[in-house]
This record gives structure tokens, sequence and C-alpha cells, in this order.
């Protein structure tokens, strides 16, 4: 749902061109936009039938990826240097829990290589297991595209069943979008 986000410049581009004809409510209209995309989505149940996912956070798993050939790179590069204060230090940045949590466009980077390095090195698994930067208490999974899963129990998502409005809730509240128009 971050797309649905407010941009203050952008709005106050799209102020500058069109006319107010008085009639104009960018709340109500952002709260219809994400009405009408939480009415597009579905959620269902799966299973994993092949081998599990990586967890990124365990100490062993952050301790291969350090000094593995796909992340190493990056991180002793003098953009990793500089993210992670080590510029000009005779020691190099390591993996740690901050480097995967980054919220930046250098943090995706750094989850994208550890992803490959994974996938390079046992490509059997299913995928990585990873906390959401946005909620810790959320875990997320993403999965290979060779890993077996089966889908089951395919619902609409629905203001009306109690964990759809809770996660729901907590993103909107997260990112300031109306959902009042959905709920």
């Amino acid at each position: 749902m971050a797309w649905l986000r407010s941009n203050d410049e952008a709005d106050q581009r799209i102020r500058d061109v069109i006319a107010d004809d008085g009639g104009h409510d960018p709340v109500e209209e952002r709260a219809q936009a994400v009405a009408d995309y939480l009415a597009t989505r579905r959620v269902a149940a799966c299973t994993l039938l092949g081998p599990g996912f990586v967890d990124i956070h365990a100490p062993g798993t952050l301790s291969l990826l350090d000094t593995d050939l796909n992340v190493h790179p990056l991180l002793d590069s003098p953009r990793g240097r500089e993210v992670f204060g080590e510029r000009g230090s005779t020691s190099r940045p390591h993996l740690d829990q901050a480097a995967i949590f980054l919220a930046s466009e250098f943090g995706r980077k750094v989850t994208q290589h550890c992803s490959l390095a994974i996938w390079d090195g046992g490509g059997a698994l299913s995928g990585v297991a990873y906390r959401s930067r946005h909620d810790l208490i959320e875990w997320c999974w993403a999965a290979y595209d060779h890993a077996e899963v089966r889908f089951g129990g395919i619902e609409p998502l629905s203001p009306d069943v109690p964990g759809h409005q809770q996660a729901v809730s907590s993103v909107a509240q997260l990112w300031s979008l109306p959902t009042h128009r959905w709920s």
C-alpha cells in the first residue's frame, strides 16, 4: 500500500495544473483509492512443500553472509563504508541486524545481495524469511521461483475479518492512509 501514501510535492504540482472547482476533496479521493485497491486484494493460506526458508536474522546466517562474495564487496565499497560509518577506517563494515533493516536504496541492495548469496549457496532452499522493516512482529517470506508452495482457502481481503482489519489498520496507521471507506 506504499504507493497510496500522500506525496505533498506531487499533490502541489497537480493543484498548480488543475483548477479546483471546489468539489475536490483529496482526503476522500485517497480514501476511495485505498478502498478500491483493497477491494482487489486476496488472502490465502499457503503450505511450503519443499525445503525451508533461511532466517536472515540468525547470527550464523549473518556471519556466513558477511564474508560471502555477493555481500562482502558491497559492504566494503566506498558507499558501504560511508553508510556504516567506516569511511577512512582500516576496519571494514560487517553485516548485522542494522544492515538488514536499513530503510534506504543501499539497504535494499544489501538485502538483495544477501538473497543472491543464499540462492547461490543453497539452490534447493525455498527462500528467505525476514522481519518487516515496518513492524518487527511481522514475518515476511521471499520465495524463490522454484519454491514448491500450495495455496488454499483463497478469499477476498475483508474489513469484517478481524485479522484482515488488524493488518490493514496497522499499515494504514503507519503510512497515514485513510481506510474509513473500506471499513
